[in-house]
């Protein structure tokens, strides 16, 4: 979830991190990220926007299972 908060110029991120292990098992970890906008012209900030949106928003997940070799690159 992306919010700006005007009182502080800050862009504030929630979003989450994924870990699937060998086994299965799934560790989720919250993560707030702020970002402070209150040194760019007003003009900047909404490409700023458009960037942490497209880097940030978005739920991280690392796969730690092992991806099987289709049978035809076996040989």
């Amino acid at each position: 979830m992306l919010r700006f908060n005007q009182s502080t110029n800050q862009i504030r991120v929630d979003t989450t991190i994924k870990i699937i292990e060998k086994d299965g098992t799934e560790v989720t970890a919250p993560v707030m990220i702020l970002v402070g906008v209150n040194k760019v012209s007003k003009k900047h900030q909404y490409n700023i926007y458009r960037i942490v949106n497209s880097l940030f928003n978005k739920q991280f997940i690392s796969d730690r299972r092992p991806v099987p070799k289709p049978w035809w690159k076996v040989w």
